[in-house]
């Protein structure tokens, strides 16, 4: 009983500790973007949306900011002809003690229209890779994981940018 109990602390508390993005990279059509410019790596920074919360007395009050996705609008699987990128949002999981911090990545999906300029996000679900690594930082759960949406035009923008500068 103790090992179980110490187990779920450990798991309890790497799974809630804070997370730093220091940078994230776009990867697909045969190159790999980066977004390392500190502005745009704290806009969209991971985090925001499903799964975080605040307690207020015994009651967990969802935070549902758009982050990358736009969390209302959920959409079908875009066409196969868009180019699909794996986006890794590299992480620093920061430990009490600042000596054990793990680096981590969480990944996304980004699908990305020429024609429309529309974007799209999928987050991996539970028989998808990447999915164990991503909700052992947040779990979003089942009307998230799994699933996709519209991308925020802002990181649309800013993705689409990071991949044309790589192709000059």
């Amino acid at each position: 009983m103790r090992t179980l109990l110490a187990g779920l602390i450990v798991i309890s508390a790497a799974a809630f500790s804070p997370a730093t993005t220091d940078r994230i990279t776009i990867t697909g059509d045969g190159i790999t973007a980066e977004i390392a410019d500190k502005v745009l790596v704290e806009k969209f920074r991971f985090g925001p949306g499903p799964g975080n919360f605040i307690l207020s007395g015994r009651d967990r009050i969802p935070l549902i900011h758009n982050w990358v996705a736009d969390w209302s609008k959920p959409t079908t699987e875009p066409d196969s002809s868009m180019t699909r990128y794996i986006v890794q949002f590299h992480l620093t999981v920061v430990s009490s003690t600042r000596q054990n911090d793990e680096h981590r990545e969480y990944q996304v999906t980004f699908a990305y229209s020429r024609e429309t300029g529309a974007g799209y996000i999928y987050l991996p679900g539970q028989r998808d890779p990447h999915y164990r690594e991503n909700v052992r930082l947040i779990s979003r759960g089942p009307a998230w994981d799994g699933h996709w949406f519209e991308a925020v035009s802002e990181w649309t923008e800013a993705a689409v940018a990071a991949i044309s500068r790589t192709r000059r």
